[in-house]
């Protein structure tokens, strides 16, 4: 009996086993791990194993943990590990919500779900993002195609126009001549062919034709201001590149400008000169005086040759006197026409009409050559902004959203196989970087590619996505043209040896050639 109570004494005094925080953590993972076999009821876990896990949880209960217990325990951890594998007690983990106080055990929310959730905003935001720049783009591609279609358009119109004007100069200058050429056609400046029926007739395609065009040219100027004012309000940021900071369209410095400019005053010169003569001479009496001096003044050297034909006979008088009889004639017959002064004023109404018409079609061609330098400047300030868009930004938004449809997809494939885990985190932060990365590098090398290669036929922001959610395909490419590179730099140091190897017509040169 008092044996028995010593024995008894001994074990009680004996020390036990210190628990460690890394023996009590991993009791803790093993109940994970046996949780996650018995629900998913397709692991082979053996009863004396799951014994073995359960009763060292009580001992950490129970403070009664001993080296006998943790030598199974372990034992039964590594068991249970390789049962459950690929699962991880991290994977299992994330897959619940967590037993420590905070807002995500607050709301029941477990590591993976948090992750899920992370991602899919991201994955939302880069693709609203990613819509808005895309829309942006389209519209700018858009307006800018159509407008130079429309200046395309202008110029041809432009064209057709001068045609016209040159078949109309071509019909009046002939009806000029044929006037000119008849018996007793006075040239005072005035011609009657203008009311004469044939001449409507012959004109009236030209004149039709060219309305017809002049019209259509007015309303597609109107397009081109509008099309240009929605291109420039459409690339605003970067409008300043293009414009003034007043808003305000420098005049082109073009060759055609200058020259309209300075026909415009010319001309404006001439119809204030003519607008002052027909003030000062309201009645014509001026013109018709200076005529009559004219010819009295022709009359006078008439009346002198003959004189002198009289004294002396020489032959220059007599070419003179031949040259000045059809002058005062055509003088006489001017001077003789009924309403002349009426005349006068018609012809010199005439005139200014004609002047102020070239002054209008003068005034048209300088706002045209505005418009088009305006809309020439929008298309090229436009096209810098969607190359930019093209080249860099919209790809590597391509290649984001390629890279967060992987991740999505790898959540879901790791989740449903319960091998998601912390590790998993980091994998998906290298994949945005380097999704984002290999969508920018699309876009600056895409280009580069030969035009009969299947990847030059795609859309380089297809491809960008592709790339994004598999950048192995980029890894791979790069890997390829890194061999080449090196085979290449390989080839001539292989063939050296070849190049300087003696040929047999060549004389022997170093021992053998001081032997013979």
């Amino acid at each position: 009996m008092k044996e028995n109570e010593n024995t008894s004494k001994v074990e009680q005094d004996a020390p036990k086993t210190l628990i460690t925080s890394k023996v009590e953590e991993a009791v803790e993972d093993a109940q994970y791990l046996v949780a996650y076999a018995a629900k998913a009821g397709n692991k082979d876990i053996d009863e004396e194993t799951v014994k073995v896990l359960v009763e060292a949880r009580n001992a950490v209960t129970a403070q009664e943990w001993s080296p006998e217990i943790e030598v199974k325990f372990w034992s039964a951890y590594k068991k249970i590990t390789i049962d459950v594998d690929p699962v991880t007690v991290d994977s299992v983990k994330a897959l619940y919500p967590s037993h420590k106080k905070g807002l995500s055990s607050r709301f029941g929310r477990s590591k993976a779900r948090r992750t899920v959730n992370i991602y899919t905003v991201i994955a939302v935001a880069v693709l609203t993002v990613l819509l808005i720049l895309q829309i942006y783009w389209v519209v700018g591609s858009t307006l800018t195609t159509k407008l130079a279609g429309l200046l395309q358009r202008e110029t041809e119109l432009t064209a057709a126009i001068n045609e016209e004007v040159k078949r109309y100069t071509e019909i009046e200058l002939r009806f000029k001549i044929n006037e000119a050429n008849q018996e007793g056609f006075q040239s005072g400046g005035t011609y009657a062919f203008y009311s004469v029926p044939d001449w409507h007739r012959d004109t009236l395609d030209a004149v039709s034709e060219r309305e017809k065009l002049e019209t259509e040219l007015d309303t597609l100027k109107q397009r081109l201001d509008r099309n240009a004012a929605v291109l420039l309000a459409w690339h605003k940021p970067l409008s300043r590149l293009s414009k003034p900071e007043d808003d305000k369209i420098e005049e082109p410095a073009t060759e055609e400008y200058f020259r309209i400019q300075g026909q415009i005053t010319a001309i404006t010169d001439t119809i204030a000169l003519a607008v002052k003569e027909m003030e000062e001479d309201e009645t014509a009496e001026n013109e018709i005086a200076a005529k009559n001096a004219q010819l009295e003044e022709l009359l006078q050297k008439q009346k002198v040759l003959v004189k002198a034909a009289e004294e002396e006979t020489s032959e220059l008088n007599t070419v003179q006197q031949g040259e000045l009889i059809p002058q005062i004639a055509s003088l006489e017959s001017w001077l003789n026409e009924p309403d002349r002064a009426a005349l006068i004023l018609e012809q010199r109404q005439q005139n200014l009409n004609e002047l102020k018409k070239q002054y209008a079609d003068l005034e048209h061609q300088l706002a045209r050559q505005k418009t088009r330098e305006e809309s020439r400047r929008a298309i090229l300030t436009a096209e810098f902004v969607l190359i930019v868009l093209q080249s860099y930004f919209l790809p590597l938004l391509y290649g984001l959203l390629g890279a967060t449809a992987f991740i999505l997809r790898s959540l879901a494939r790791d989740i449903k196989a319960v091998t998601y885990s912390r590790q998993s985190d980091i994998n998906f932060l290298l994949r945005l970087s380097l999704g984002s990365l290999a969508g920018l590098v699309v876009g600056w090398f895409i280009f580069l590619l030969p035009s009969a290669t299947f990847l030059s036929s795609v859309s380089p922001l297809a491809i960008a996505f592709l790339v994004g959610y598999n950048i192995e395909i980029l890894f791979s490419l790069m890997d390829k043209l890194i061999e080449s590179l090196n085979k290449s730099e390989t080839a001539p140091e292989e063939e050296k040896p070849k190049e300087t190897a003696a040929s047999p017509s060549q004389p022997a040169t170093g021992i053998l050639a001081a032997g013979d």
